[in-house]
């Protein structure tokens, strides 16, 4: 298992500040033929066994699908 810590300063959606997500990245090969989930990347700061985990084939694709899980969350909170 490989473990990456990322800081990423985002517009923040509807906002015109930002906010900064560290992210944390693992990448470890399941024993399934889909390669999908091999990488998963959450919040560091606010994962605690639950909320949004992205996952993907690569790293980028993980730290993409939890940036929209997290805008989706955002979204919901604010009826945006």
């Amino acid at each position: 298992m490989r473990k990456n810590l990322i800081r990423i300063r985002r517009p923040h959606p509807g906002s015109p500040g930002s906010f900064t997500v560290k992210i944390k990245t693992d990448y470890w090969i399941k024993p399934i033929a889909m390669r999908n989930f091999d990488w998963t990347a959450v919040d560091d700061d606010t994962y605690d066994g639950t909320g949004p985990v992205g996952s993907g084939r690569t790293r980028d694709e993980a730290i993409a699908d939890l940036l929209e899980q997290i805008n989706m969350r955002y979204d919901d909170a604010t009826g945006d």
